[in-house]
């Protein structure tokens, strides 16, 4: 009986692990959409700022650059991000390994973007406005080391 007993707590224990792990992956099926719309997300701020980039240099390179600087952020917070978070950025766990590679380096390609647009000079720009782009593009390459 007590062999019996003692089997029936070992299932038990079983079955309750079996449960939770269940739980967990049913939990994990339900972000994904939520992370699956995150990236495409992502991936279309991406697209702008790049498109923004391309730009002719003799457009209105200051109205492009605060363009590019705001779909830039847009990028970052559709996946739970923000250009002043310091250090390797930390990506939600329903993002798929190849999702978090995707994200990650597309965000260091946002960056470089960035950072080479505000080191341009602008027309008009005086010296003090230009070292203060800059320096800025500077931080954003700093903050962001993987």
């Amino acid at each position: 009986m007590v062999a019996r007993e003692s089997a029936l707590a070992d299932d038990a224990l079983e079955a309750g692990r079996l449960r939770d792990e269940v739980d967990r992956k049913l939990a994990e099926q339900e972000a994904r959409p939520a992370a699956r719309a995150r990236r495409s997300k992502f991936e279309s701020w991406h697209d702008e700022v790049l498109f923004l980039a391309a730009q002719s240099p003799d457009a209105d390179s200051a109205s492009i650059r605060k363009r590019a600087g705001g779909a830039a952020r847009q990028a970052f917070a559709s996946v739970g991000l923000t250009l002043d978070d310091p250090g390797r950025p930390v990506l939600d766990p329903s993002f798929t390994p190849e999702e978090r590679d995707a994200i990650l380096s597309g965000g260091y390609e946002l960056l470089l973007v960035l950072a080479d647009s505000l080191a341009q000079p602008l027309a008009g720009q005086t010296l003090e406005d230009r070292r203060s782009s800059v320096v800025e593009a500077l931080g954003i390459l700093d903050r962001r080391q993987p």
